[in-house]
């Protein structure tokens, strides 16, 4: 089956490297990484394979398996390539790290993938319904949980 690269980029995220049941993990990269793939990790690691992607990523997971991943902005897509950027943390709390993910297709599966590790955001909670809040510069919201609050400004948030 063939994926748009951000469907691709999603549940790369979430049913691979969010993923904790490592049953349902190569499932996943079965269905979304081509049989020759490579994933790029900013240590230098390098790692070849479906196999290699599963072992790695549930290696990864196993080190913090409470996290969820959660995108702050929408996948962008570029010829055979895309990009999303997304943080890493316990649930209602601040984020604990952030990257952005890039990738290169072939028919419609994950040929390649390159991780970045970023600058976290700054982060703060929605005084209506404290949940947490993403901020973009110093002045407008970037994500808010809540989903009622659309730009924001950074004099309205409460500090994390």
């Amino acid at each position: 089956m063939s994926y748009s690269i951000s469907t691709l980029m999603t549940r790369n995220l979430q049913d691979v490297f969010g993923e904790n049941d490592p049953a349902r993990r190569p499932a996943a990269i079965d269905e979304i990484f081509v049989e020759d793939c490579v994933f790029y990790d900013p240590n230098g690691g390098v790692y070849r394979g479906r196999d290699e992607i599963d072992r790695i990523a549930g290696a990864i997971k196993g080190t913090h398996p409470d996290f969820r991943y959660q995108p702050i902005a929408e996948p962008e897509e570029m010829g055979n390539g895309g990009r999303v950027q997304w943080v890493s943390g316990r649930p209602a709390e601040a984020p604990a790290y952030a990257g952005t993910d890039f990738v290169i297709t072939r028919n419609g599966r994950i040929a390649a993938l390159y991780l970045f590790f970023d600058k976290l955001p700054l982060a703060g909670l929605c005084r209506v319904r404290q949940s947490l809040l993403l901020i973009r510069s110093n002045s407008h919201l970037l994500v808010c949980r809540c989903s009622e609050h659309v730009n924001l400004r950074v004099s309205q948030i409460a500090p994390v």
